[in-house]
């Protein structure tokens, strides 16, 4: 993926494919190509991120959703 402003390339999943229900995200592999410039660490928080803010959550957890995505 190109970032458009800055003109760099950067390897990795694509927004659209935390673009499920927690319950199939959680299930999926997650492969680091022996190149890629990133720790296990910044990896796994990048995942967390992409599924609380990205993925969809179970209907329990919408007002918890609310007040993490809720401006200030």
């Amino acid at each position: 993926m190109q970032d458009p402003i800055s003109k760099e390339i950067f390897c990795g999943a694509d927004d659209n494919d935390f673009n499920s229900g927690w319950n199939v995200l959680l299930g999926k592999d997650v492969n680091k190509d022996s190149q890629a410039d990133i720790t296990n660490e910044e990896m796994v928080a990048n995942c967390l991120l992409n599924v609380v803010l990205i993925g969809r959550h179970p209907k329990e957890f919408d007002e918890d959703f609310r007040q993490i995505t809720e401006s200030k």
